[in-house]
């Protein structure tokens, strides 16, 4: 995934990743990371939006969920 980014394959929708990890409030060190959980491959780069958006979600179910406790 690094050499990728090195590269410029995947610096767009890493870029834009990043900046909706910042809206979310999530750390941005996850969002390259979750791809390889996912077992992604090449071609997907668009998906590691939808992987910053689903990190998002999970995130805000968590702290509804602590707020309701």
């Amino acid at each position: 995934m690094i050499a990728e980014v090195r590269f410029g394959k995947i610096a767009g929708a890493l870029h834009r990743s990043m900046r909706e990890a910042a809206d979310y409030g999530l750390d941005t060190r996850e969002i390259p990371v979750e791809p390889g959980r996912r077992r992604m491959v090449g071609g997907q780069e668009q998906m590691i939006v939808d992987v910053t958006l689903d990190l998002g979600k999970l995130k805000d179910r968590a702290a509804e969920q602590a707020g309701q406790r």
